[in-house]
């Protein structure tokens, strides 16, 4: 018996489309509670995933393009802790530089 490596890397689509399999909950979602919201609400998710499917994006590409947005696109290379260490209690434009190192 052989064995499927290859396919292991493969992305699943729904069949006939370039969406992902995660585009098709809000579609069963309407079946089970058919409102004009609910068939709503797929479309404009199918819409999405289909940019981004353009876009050649993914889900956890944009859940990592959400966290870097929220911290403002820097990532810290210390620790939060390590950090608080070295703030000062007052800012930077009342200190004075040109004797600050004389004592």
């Amino acid at each position: 018996m052989s064995s499927y490596w290859p396919r292991t890397g493969k992305a699943y689509r729904i069949p006939g489309t370039p969406l992902p399999p995660q585009a098709g909950a809000p579609m069963v979602l309407s079946l089970f509670h058919f409102s004009w919201w609910t068939v709503g609400i797929a479309l404009v998710v199918c819409a999405v995933f289909c940019y981004a499917a353009y876009k050649n994006r993914t889900v956890l590409w944009a859940v990592r393009r959400l966290r870097s947005k929220m911290r403002s696109g820097v990532l810290a290379a210390r620790p939060r802790l390590y950090r608080q260490r070295f703030t000062f209690d007052q800012q930077l434009s009342e200190i004075d530089f040109k004797n600050w190192g004389d004592r």
